[in-house]
C-alpha cells in the first residue's frame, strides 16, 4: 500500500516540477511585459478581490504599473492584459496570429471543427443571411 501511495505521490510531483518548469519558461520568454509582485503558485491572485471587481482592479494594476499589456498569472496560468484599443483592434483583425486557446481544443474533442473551434480564416468567415 506505501508504495503505491509513493508512486502516485511521485507521479503528481513529477507532473507539478513539469508545469512549473514550462511555467517559468513561458515568464521568462514573457519578460519584457511588466507584472505586479506576485506569490509562486498561486500567482496574483490576491491581487483581485471578486469577480465583481476585476476590472477595477486591472485598471488599478494598469495605473500602478504604467504600461498598456501587463503580464497577470493566476496559479499557474500566465494572461496577458491589454488596454490598448489600437493593439487590440490589431490583433483582433490579423488572421496570421489567431488561434484558439486550449479550452477550445477542450471543446474541440467535443463538438469537432467549426465556427466556434476553428483557427485562421475559417474563424472570420461571416454568414451569408
Amino acid at each position: 500500500m506505501s508504495v503505491v501511495l509513493l508512486v502516485i505521490f511521485a507521479t503528481l510531483l513529477g507532473a507539478l516540477c513539469y508545469k512549473w518548469y514550462h511555467f517559468n519558461k513561458l515568464v521568462e520568454q514573457l519578460g519584457w511585459i511588466r507584472q505586479p509582485k506576485g506569490w509562486p503558485l498561486i500567482g496574483h491572485v490576491l491581487e483581485f478581490k471578486d469577480s465583481t471587481t476585476m476590472l477595477n482592479d486591472l485598471a488599478r494594476l494598469h495605473k500602478q504599473l504604467g504600461t498598456k499589456l501587463i503580464l497577470v498569472n493566476f496559479g499557474l496560468s500566465t494572461n496577458i492584459v491589454c488596454m490598448d484599443y489600437d493593439f487590440t483592434e490589431f490583433l483582433l483583425t490579423t488572421q496570421d496570429i489567431l488561434n484558439k486557446g486550449d479550452d477550445y481544443k477542450f471543446l474541440h474533442q467535443w463538438i469537432g471543427t467549426g465556427l466556434l473551434t476553428s483557427d485562421g480564416k475559417v474563424c472570420n468567415t461571416k454568414i451569408i443571411t
